[in-house]
């Protein structure tokens, strides 16, 4: 049984919905590393990919900026950023409604994969004979 599968989609749910959080707080805010420059957030993005023996690879980036070094204009699936909350009205390129929708993504595509794994479980007990009936319960007292 391959447990790793699902585990990794745990993982991608989980760093997925990390970045649309912070996204999401920092939507109005200057970016940190350049706040000298008065430099609106630059949000991340969450690349997955799926492996060639299975899995997901989760990557994240940050969003160039157009004035970046090898920068060029933020993508179009990011355009559309929430001006009225950009900093002195400059678009952040964060939309909250966008990451609001990322965050339930992730939330749903965590719970399918936490119920891959129960279903993973519950066919191991099966495969090696181990039942109910022969399974302690997880609150009953260690006798040692």
């Amino acid at each position: 049984m391959r447990f790793d599968l699902p585990v990794s989609g745990l993982q991608a749910s989980s760093v997925r919905a990390s970045v649309s959080a912070s996204n999401m707080v920092n939507f109005r805010s200057l970016d940190s590393a350049a706040r000298p420059d008065l430099v609106p957030f630059r949000p991340a993005v969450v690349e997955s990919v799926a492996q060639l023996g299975g899995g997901v690879k989760t990557t994240v980036r940050r969003v160039a900026a157009q004035n970046d070094v090898g920068g060029g204009p933020v993508p179009q699936s990011l355009s559309g950023g929430w001006r009225a909350g950009g900093v002195g009205g400059v678009e952040t390129g964060v939309s909250p409604v966008r990451e609001t929708v990322n965050l339930r993504v992730a939330a749903r595509a965590y719970d399918a994969n936490v119920a891959a794994l129960g279903v993973l479980d519950e066919m191991a007990r099966t495969l090696l004979g181990d039942q109910d009936k022969n399974r302690q319960d997880v609150d009953a007292p260690v006798n040692l």
